[in-house]
């Protein structure tokens, strides 16, 4: 997930000392989603999305617009502090480096959502697939139900991390009812990648299955090989 804007609010009354940030983040190539975190000054913020599913970059923009200038009509102004640091850098990292950025991403994960972090907990989640830690995997599936987001960028930072031990937690996270559809489908589509042949087939017959009876009944009877 890369961030490409973000906009720091901040809203002062009396002993009040509140932020909101917002996102501008491209998930794939052309698809882009709008996040917010909010709550006082020095605390963990909580999370949310704007987006129930990726869009395109103008859509996307007219979003991130929107939510802003709804802030700030509510008295909210540009906040002079720095933005929450993200877990990456510009240039090419020693081994060592590259040794102390992994531990970290780690011990963020460790401490879930109730970490004094800066770091974004569903941000730390999806960096940790980018980065194919393998050691992640047991974290990222003791993670899961804190919210759709940390689900979505679980789903997909396991499907990266492809390993066999998380079939059972997309499966999970693709039946919960708790989960909207498009949290439902990447978690389906991470269960493909990462399936053995009988799980795969498994999967299908299973889609096949809430299919309306005419069509049920066509593909049954009728071999996709």
């Amino acid at each position: 997930m890369k961030l490409v804007k973000q906009t720091r609010l901040s809203f002062r009354q009396g002993t009040s000392d509140k932020v909101y940030e917002v996102d501008l983040c491209e998930v794939s190539e052309g698809q882009f989603v709008v996040n917010f975190r909010y709550g006082r000054r020095g605390a963990t913020l909580r999370e949310g999305t704007k987006t129930t599913t990726p869009m395109a970059r103008g859509d996307a923009e007219r979003v991130f617009n929107q939510l802003v200038d709804a802030k700030t009509s509510k008295g909210y102004g540009e906040d002079a502090g720095p933005p929450t640091p993200e877990p990456k850098t510009s240039k090419p990292l020693s081994p060592a480096d590259q040794d102390a950025r992994k531990e970290a991403i780690l011990t963020r994960l460790r401490e879930g959502k109730n970490s004094s972090s800066k770091w974004s907990l569903s941000r730390t989640i999806w960096r940790a697939g980018e980065l194919k830690l393998i050691e992640a995997e047991p974290l990222l599936r003791s993670l899961v139900g804190i919210n759709e987001m940390t689900d979505y960028c679980i789903a997909w930072s396991l499907a990266r991390l492809g390993q066999s031990a998380s079939a059972s937690t997309l499966e999970g996270i693709a039946r919960s009812s708790s989960n909207r559809e498009h949290v439902r489908h990447i978690a389906t589509q991470a269960l493909r990648l990462i399936a053995d042949d009988e799980s795969r087939r498994s999967l299908v017959q299973q889609a096949i299955d809430s299919l309306p009876d005419p069509l049920r009944s066509f593909l049954n009877n009728n071999s996709m090989d």
